[in-house]
């Protein structure tokens, strides 16, 4: 029933699900934090739940339905509109943008990091030389999403669902649960950086792999 791939982030309607249920392929994270593992988010009402088997081979979480405030992830100035759009297209999150939300237009990165940790707002950005001395200098914050500054717009766009994937998993957690952890998008794949140790979860040609079989189509460049 749930055979085929999915991508992450991409919602469809499975044969022999009930119409009130939404289906996706996200990466989450398994019993350890440190341990990624995709698996099937299934979306329906208690009494849909109460009655719904599934047997796969992926990992199969089955969640009721609750009204909750969305979390949110502020994009500094310099991210690109179609680098952002395919995260606001998840609804997974509330995307704000430092260029036009008037709490953070005009000031410093540094002027609100411990800001954002206080309103529990990831921070997106590409400013590589700022996230190393937040690492460096142990500076606390709701998280981070570290996209590379030398990747063209459509592989940004391509790669940065998968690693928003990759935050929900942790705010599965708890609405704390990606605090002080930067999740780093680099050209050997997806990383974490926690108490400032950095290690690959997620092989950039395992994910070129996952995102073009999706999709059907080559996006990134072989060489």
């Amino acid at each position: 029933m749930l055979d085929g791939v999915l991508g992450a982030g991409e919602w469809l309607q499975p044969e022999g699900l009930p119409d009130c249920c939404e289906v996706g392929l996200v990466y989450g994270i398994a019993a350890q934090p440190t341990d990624p593992v995709r698996f099937i988010t299934v979306s329906c009402s208690g009494a849909v739940r109460r009655h719904l088997g599934i047997c796969s081979a992926v990992k199969v979480r089955i969640t009721e339905m609750t009204k909750k405030p969305r979390p949110a992830i502020l994009a500094d100035e310099h991210i690109l509109e179609p680098v952002i759009e395919p995260v606001d297209r998840l609804g997974w999150f509330r995307i704000l943008r430092a260029a036009r939300d008037r709490r953070f237009r005009g000031r410093d990165e540094w002027d609100y990091i411990r800001e954002l940790r206080s309103l529990n707002i990831v921070f997106l950005t590409q400013d590589g030389e700022f996230v190393r001395h937040v690492v460096a200098d142990q500076v606390r914050h709701a998280g981070i999403v570290w996209l590379p500054a030398e990747w063209d717009v459509q592989e940004l766009a391509a790669v940065v669902p998968a690693a928003c994937g990759l935050l929900r998993g942790y705010l599965d957690d708890g609405v704390h649960g990606v605090h002080d952890i930067v999740i780093r998008v680099e050209n050997d794949g997806i990383r974490t950086i926690v108490n400032g140790r950095e290690r690959l979860v997620w092989s950039l040609d395992q994910m070129k792999h996952d995102i073009e079989e999706y999709l059907g189509k080559q996006i990134f460049d072989d060489e």
